[in-house]
């Protein structure tokens, strides 16, 4: 009879075992033990699973006391725009009676007990081995931010978000992509975070998705029919097809080894961002809603953009493009085109442009700038900004050829170009002034000994328009001008080189 009764204990204490989530990290245990509302509601210092499955509401831990112990309203305002969604998102995070600072968890086993839960969101953990949130029925949304300041490489081998019928927003980062401010602190101790599998299949509700930073070889989105937002920038992935993603507004696809993008299903994107990859042609013309389109460094030769009539910005520095037509973009604001081959560009139909970078075009030979907005161009020196290593540039159309405008474009050219306010002007078919700038130091006239001055700024004036241009090394100057009487003379101030 005792036999039977300490058999029948036995029994009772393996169920009793067995009725316990396994949560071998004890930070993150004692954030589940202390959660507010109650998750531990018998008060044993235990989560049964049967607790882990009646809680039906968010999972929210936020390690702030790894990047600032004292993080508050303030830190929110400096890390995002007072009235975005970001910042709300942090005010409510801090201010939540959810909201708990604790030491770094390392192993998040026992969350897939967690079946019934809305939202989850781990921000600066760790964790190893497979993650598996499968089959959760009521969740929609899930975030987790890896970190690895304290402990070397401990990312999960596989991520397995499949059979989530409700999810709608997923966002794994890398602390290194995710945080500005952390990575600032942390940058030299972060390692480069891998995870060799991500299994969102049969999720298909999802409208963001959100995987940045995780070198993952391959996703299939290809059933996401509601995806909205989708970034899986600074991956290893060499294919993406969202043919079947019809409502895709944003795309971020840039730092991957893509050959290939067919966005023409995505009738509805605004933001594109592709650059840094292996891309020889890219297709945009049923992107007509695009605002902003980045294709930086690829090896396109040639870019389309008569349908995108409402960019704004436009950049596609390093590739190999010799022409680009702007003319049917209405509100053109910004461009990069640094290190292409372009002949000519013209930015005038666009009065509210005001940042551009052509640099490293040693085919540019004519710029037209002139919008009616020069005064507003952003001028200062800034990698939006720039006119280095033109050496065929010849001439630049402008607002005002005594602006801070036509010196900056000077300084970076390093060569004497003509400036004109008169934008019909061809070098082939146009007249020249030309002559040579010295300082008669000795005051016996103009002769052989005399020295030559450089950069000064010649003008021609015939009444109506204006052109000018700076005095070479050697004192030359070569003014192109249409027909009329001109008169010409030295704008700037002579220099001191008397002795």
């Amino acid at each position: 009879m005792k036999k039977l009764l300490l058999f029948i204990a036995l029994i009772s204490f393996g169920i009793t075992q067995a009725q316990i989530v396994n949560i071998p990290d004890a930070n993150f245990k004692n954030a589940l033990l202390n959660y507010d509302p109650i998750i531990d509601t018998n008060n044993d210092n235990e989560i049964q699973i049967s607790e882990a499955e009646a809680y039906t509401g968010g999972l929210f831990y936020v390690n702030y006391e790894l990047v600032n112990a004292s993080f508050g309203v303030s830190d929110c305002e400096a890390l995002y725009p007072n009235g975005s969604q970001d910042y709300y998102d942090c005010i409510d995070l801090i201010t939540n009676d959810t909201f708990l600072i604790q030491s770094v968890i390392t192993d998040l086993t026992g969350l897939e007990a967690f079946i019934n839960v809305t939202h989850i969101a781990l921000e600066y953990v760790s964790h190893t081995n497979s993650l598996i949130i499968s089959n959760f029925n009521n969740l929609e949304t899930f975030k987790i931010v890896f970190t690895d300041v304290i402990y070397d490489e401990t990312f999960p081998t596989n991520i397995n978000l499949s059979n989530n019928a409700n999810l709608k927003k997923v966002t794994i980062n890398n602390a290194n992509d995710y945080d500005p401010f952390f990575y600032g602190l942390f940058y030299n101790l972060l390692a480069e975070i891998s995870i060799p599998n991500l299994n969102i299949s049969n999720s298909n509700n999802l409208e963001l998705l959100d995987v940045k930073g995780l070198n993952i070889p391959s996703i299939d989105v290809y059933d996401k029919l509601e995806l909205l937002d989708f970034d899986c920038s600074n991956n290893n992935l060499q294919n993406i097809d969202v043919s079947q993603s019809i409502n895709l507004t944003n795309l971020n696809c840039n730092f991957n080894d893509l050959t290939n993008l067919n966005v023409n299903n995505n009738i509805n994107l605004t933001n594109l961002n592709c650059s840094f990859n292996d891309l020889t042609n890219l297709n945009v013309n049923n992107n007509t809603n695009l605002i902003n389109l980045n294709v930086s460094n690829n090896d396109l030769t040639n870019l389309n953009v008569n349908n995108n009539y409402l960019l704004k910005s436009l950049r596609f520095r390093s590739n190999l493009i010799s022409e680009i037509d702007l003319n049917d973009i209405i509100d053109l604001r910004n461009l990069n085109c640094i290190d292409n081959l372009l002949n000519t560009i013209n930015i005038s139909n666009f009065n509210n442009f005001n940042s551009i970078n052509c640099s490293n075009n040693p085919n540019l030979s004519y710029l037209n700038l002139k919008n009616g907005n020069n005064i507003n161009f952003n001028v200062p020196n800034g990698a939006n900004f720039g006119f280095g290593n033109l050496p065929n540039l010849e001439i630049v159309c402008v607002d005002d050829i005594n602006s801070d405008l036509v010196m900056r474009i000077n300084n970076d050219v390093g060569h004497s170009v003509n400036y004109t306010e008169y934008c019909s002007l061809e070098p082939a078919l146009s007249n020249q002034i030309n002559g040579n700038s010295k300082s008669d130091i000795n005051n016996n006239g103009c002769d052989a000994t005399d020295a030559f001055i450089s950069n000064l700024m010649i003008l021609s004036n015939n009444g109506t328009d204006n052109f000018a241009t700076f005095t070479q090394t050697n004192g030359e100057y070569l003014l192109y001008t249409n027909e009329g009487d001109f008169t010409t003379e030295v704008t700037t101030n002579l220099p001191n080189i008397l002795p």
